[in-house]
């Protein structure tokens, strides 16, 4: 009879062992070389400007468009009515406040805007029912020249209320222009 060489006999009995193990139930399966999980790379958005922002002036706070340029509410208008009062020679001189979309930063809420439809056909903001207007009084950014104008121009301030003369802390003699305005017909420009 022939000998079996021992290292054959040996190599059999290995690889009947590892046979075996790996199709013994209750094995944990043979780990996998993982891949790197892909991570989702955001996309970069680009954060358009607020349309409207708020300046802190002698007025209080109040609201001007992206460049800084004080806008202003007519007294003559009636807030909520969808109709701006300003027309004709009054509205060369107060342009009226229009952009295709609001954005605006707290603590303003784009809610409290609104877009009218005057009777050029041009769209207007509003804000809380009252429209914006610029005055071709201000020359540039920041200046507030048209408030106070016949008792009937004022800043747009952001609780939507009519003031026209800045609020003071010193007690003074002299009246107070009304808040009410004056005029009508719309010729308080």
């Amino acid at each position: 009879m022939k000998s079996i060489p021992l290292f054959v006999i040996v190599f059999v009995a290995v690889l009947t062992i590892l046979i075996a193990g790996c199709t013994q139930p209750g094995q944990p399966a043979a780990q996998t070389t993982s891949q790197p999980t892909p991570v989702a790379t955001p996309v970069p958005t680009t954060q358009l400007p607020d349309t409207v922002r708020i300046a802190d002036t002698s007025f209080g706070r109040i609201l001007t468009d992206a460049q800084g340029n004080t806008l202003y509410y007519y007294s003559i208008d009636v807030r909520g009515s969808g109709v701006s009062a300003c027309t004709d020679q009054c509205a060369i001189i107060w342009p009226v406040f229009s952009v295709d979309a609001i954005r605006v930063s707290s603590p303003l809420n784009p809610a409290d805007f609104g877009m009218i439809t005057r009777t050029d056909g041009t769209k207007q903001v509003t804000y809380m029912g009252r429209p914006l207007y610029f005055s071709s009084f201000d020359v540039k950014p920041g200046d507030i020249n048209g408030s106070g104008i016949n008792k009937v121009w004022t800043v747009a301030n952001i609780a939507g209320t009519v003031i026209t003369t800045p609020p003071t802390t010193v007690p003074t003699t002299r009246q107070t222009p009304s808040l009410a305005g004056g005029g009508g017909g719309g010729g308080g420009y």
